[in-house]
């Protein structure tokens, strides 16, 4: 699981790793959650791993 979200930095010297995140959003209407959503995988430094979007599991399901 971890392949790809811990890496070692060359030029720093440094052992690094990538944020995981969960996200919780209103529902497909918004344009909210899909602006955080992009701008949070912007550097690729993020690895989403969970996420609610709405209350209702049908329509959670299709947009996760």
């Amino acid at each position: 699981m971890l392949e790809g979200i811990i890496w070692w930095d060359e030029t720093s010297n440094i052992m690094k790793r990538k944020l995981l995140m969960g996200m919780v959003d209103g529902g497909g209407d918004g344009s909210i959650g899909t602006t955080h959503h992009v701008a949070a995988g912007l550097d690729r430094k993020i690895e989403y791993v969970a996420g609610v979007f709405s209350l209702n599991p049908e329509e959670a399901y299709g947009l996760g």
